[in-house]
């Protein structure tokens, strides 16, 4: 009787042991996850910043043409603004 009692011990620890460990696992993993969803938001952030910026910059060094030279290039002051925007390039 007593070494049936002993194996069930053992038994019930091992079950416990596995258990814990298959929750470390999940916590792991769902750590793992949601750090790469951070580091994919961040990289997106940093992507839609640099867009911003080169827009703008553009915008900028296009106003600082004159009339005559927006011409030249068959632009107005009107159209800098959608020059600038990603809906330009996507109509090239």
């Amino acid at each position: 009787m007593s070494i049936t009692l002993n194996n069930r011990r053992r038994d019930a620890g091992a079950a416990i042991t596995n258990a814990v460990a298959a929750q470390d696992e999940a916590i792991s993993a769902a750590f793992r996850e949601n750090a790469r969803q951070a580091a994919s938001l961040f990289e997106r952030g940093r992507h839609l910043l640099a867009q911003f910026r080169a827009r703008r910059s553009v915008a900028l060094e296009l106003s600082q043409l004159n009339d005559r030279e927006l011409a030249d290039i068959g632009l107005t002051r009107a159209d800098i603004p959608g020059v600038a925007s990603d809906d330009f390039a996507r109509r090239l």
